[in-house]
């Protein structure tokens, strides 16, 4: 599974500049070494540019996937404010991206 989420700062210390979000990507490596991407992909963002970044970002993934697969849709399912997930669904059509509100 991939994972974009925000690091916090350390121990409270006052920062001079506003943190921004940074993007941790897990992975795991296939026998032949290509990169893979488990899905569904969780996106959790603090603000309305990672959440786009994030999403796009875990759309993309879906998208090939979809692409390579032939029969399943992408279904992006929000579970709160900034939570989301992305994931092929049998429920949508190849070709389509759906939204669910789960909240």
């Amino acid at each position: 599974m991939m994972s974009l989420l925000q690091v916090p700062s350390r121990g409270g210390q006052r920062q001079r500049r506003p943190a921004r979000a940074r993007l941790t990507i897990e992975t795991r490596e296939s026998r032949t070494m290509q990169r893979t991407i488990d899905l569904p992909i969780t996106v959790i963002a603090t603000d309305r540019a990672g959440m786009e970044r994030g999403l796009d970002e875990a759309a993309a993934v879906a998208r090939t996937r979809a692409l390579h697969e032939g029969r399943q849709g992408i279904l992006v399912t929000r579970h709160d404010y900034y939570a989301f997930t992305v994931d092929l669904s049998d429920d949508v059509p190849f070709g389509l991206t759906r939204e669910h509100q789960n909240w």
